[in-house]
């Protein structure tokens, strides 16, 4: 009995070339990128204490980056007063529990109505345990009833996992 056995390859280097490419591709990972978005909130005064405007929080697994920071009124050019109507209004961000703000998650103050403000790169951040709030006015110098406040903040939402050591350190 005989067998007659034969085996033959062949393979070009462009096929090598294509098969280590396609290789690369699966494995390699590329930088993170974030999806870019914006959050607005909106409220009216009522003549006797601050507006807070709640942005919420960013979802489980992702971290907001701060970007910049619109408030308005009524339109976009006429600065609101308190409501007797002699003061400036001004709004401070918080990052923390809108209905307990205090002075640890304060994050910018002096916010003019209306402004823009951009923050630096990295600076910023709003993790998903952190409501994003805006507080227009303070005792004694509020917006009058029904003076339309809002602010809308440009957002680079990232993967926890892709920008947080995630060691505790």
């Amino acid at each position: 009995m005989e067998l007659d056995l034969g085996v033959s390859a062949s393979f070009t280097l462009g096929d090598l070339n294509q098969a280590l490419d396609d290789y690369g591709h699966k494995h390699h990972k590329s930088d993170p990128k974030p999806f870019f978005m914006s959050r607005t909130s909106t409220g009216n005064g009522n003549g006797t204490s601050p507006v807070i405007l709640d942005c919420l929080a960013p979802p489980t697994g992702s971290i907001w980056q701060i970007r910049s920071i619109t408030m308005f009124g009524t339109d976009a050019f006429t600065t609101l007063k308190d409501s007797g109507g002699t003061n400036s209004i001004f709004a401070a961000m918080f990052v923390g529990d809108s209905l307990n703000l205090n002075l640890a998650g304060l994050k910018i103050t002096g916010l003019a109505v209306p402004s823009t403000t951009y923050v630096p790169d990295t600076v910023m951040w709003c993790h998903p345990n952190e409501n994003l709030i805006v507080q227009v006015g303070t005792v004694g110098s509020v917006l009058a009833a029904g003076v339309q406040v809002g602010v809308n903040i440009a957002i680079e939402e990232w993967r926890e996992r892709d920008v947080s050591r995630m060691n505790g350190a």
